[in-house]
């Protein structure tokens, strides 16, 4: 998609980025996955955007698997982009202060 990149793996095979885009080249999601010796570690972000394409807020989900067994999971609203005529700046939240845990 307009050489957007969708996939991006370490050398190691630890590590895995993939990424997806709506129609008018936004990215709209981010999936992360890393492997550790004991579990599966999983962070998505998702971005919503207003009609002309500015990021309106960013969401953090978590989980970790273990086992197969999932042991921890968090959904949570990470920024909220502020505007005005312009971009006016960025409203960022601590771990879950905002949320669903």
């Amino acid at each position: 998609m307009y050489n957007k990149i969708t996939h991006s793996m370490n050398i190691a095979d630890t590590n895995e980025m993939d990424f997806e885009y709506d129609g008018a080249g936004n990215r709209v999601a981010k999936y992360t996955k890393q492997i550790t010796d004991t579990a599966l570690l999983y962070r998505n972000d998702y971005y919503m955007h207003d009609a002309q394409g500015n990021i309106l807020a960013i969401y953090h989900e978590n989980r970790e698997i273990k086992s197969g067994v999932l042991q921890n999971k968090s959904l949570a609203v990470s920024e909220h982009d502020l505007y005005g005529s312009a971009r006016l700046g960025v409203r960022d939240y601590w771990g879950t202060q905002l949320g669903l845990s």
